[in-house]
């Protein structure tokens, strides 16, 4: 069977974290494609032109890192040996005075604490660093990625709006729960102040 080919994108508002933004080009250098780097504000349209420069490409799969993550070595092969339409790694965001990952199981509101360390489908996940086939794009709404309301009255960011739409679709997402990408904010890797 042919490797998949995959378009390694970032999406950023201008201020990318250096180390993330050197491990996305190793990447894209791997995969023997461009790195694909789109700059701008609002995120929501920065994403949208990442995935059409995507779907103009031959590319099988999108490999987007948000601009201030770091993956261990292999991430990519191992969500990808997932061959799954939607794979993701989690990453520790801080919500409500914690910090927990970026996905959320099917049927719960909370975000995972502390992911189980095998692989599972998740209902919603953060941007962090997924891969995502071609075909969910066809098979999302439009638009894919917005700021909006949520059930309840709650705001959610466009990376969880696409998400909403990915699980709408009837597409699994999956997550590797071994893996931990490191999330630097303010200079500051969220992943080492991460209490599971």
């Amino acid at each position: 069977m042919a490797a998949p080919r995959v378009l390694v994108g970032m999406s950023t508002r201008g201020y990318a974290y250096g180390p993330s933004v050197v491990a996305a080009v190793n990447l894209a250098r791997q995969y023997g494609t461009e790195f694909a780097l789109e700059i701008g504000k609002p995120i929501e349209f920065v994403r949208t032109r990442l995935v059409t420069r995507f779907l103009e490409s031959g590319a099988d799969y999108l490999l987007t890192i948000d601009d201030d993550v770091v993956a261990p070595e292999g991430t990519a092969e191992r969500l990808l040996a997932l061959n799954a339409s939607f794979a993701t790694a989690p990453c520790p965001v801080f919500i409500n005075n914690r910090i927990v990952s970026n996905v959320k199981l099917p049927g719960e509101d909370d975000w995972l604490a502390s992911p189980p360390p095998r692989v599972f489908p998740v209902r919603q996940s953060g941007l962090g660093f997924v891969v995502i086939h071609r075909d969910v794009f066809a098979r999302v709404r439009k638009p894919w990625f917005q700021l909006g309301a949520a059930a309840g009255g709650r705001m959610v960011g466009d990376d969880v709006w696409f998400s909403n739409g990915v699980t709408q679709a009837g597409i699994e997402i999956l997550c590797d729960g071994s893996i931990r990408c490191s999330h630097f904010k303010d200079g500051l890797d969220l992943l080492k102040l991460w209490k599971e």
